[in-house]
């Protein structure tokens, strides 16, 4: 697990990526690379969404509970990516 964090508004749509294979895992937001990992997983997946909220504990009970939507999800079984990395 890592923390990437993004000049962008959460409120809108953002289009994710990651790509992995035997050179390693690439993690990208909007087309631009965010993230680069020598390792990748060599085991089939799941896919797993998961959102946090980092920083400062707001007590207010106004201000909860929060919410997003997911706007779409895409998968696809494709040829090793090892070139892309």
């Amino acid at each position: 697990m890592t923390e990437v964090v993004l000049p962008l508004n959460a409120s809108k749509p953002h289009t994710w990526t990651v790509l992995w294979g035997p050179s390693g895992t690439l993690i990208g937001c909007e087309g631009v690379v965010v993230k680069r990992s020598a390792q990748a997983p060599a085991y089939p997946l799941f896919l797993q969404i998961d959102l946090f909220e980092i920083g400062p504990r707001w007590d207010s009970p106004t201000r909860y509970p929060k919410t997003a939507r997911v706007h779409r999800v895409r998968g696809w079984d494709a040829a090793p990516v090892s070139d892309a990395l």
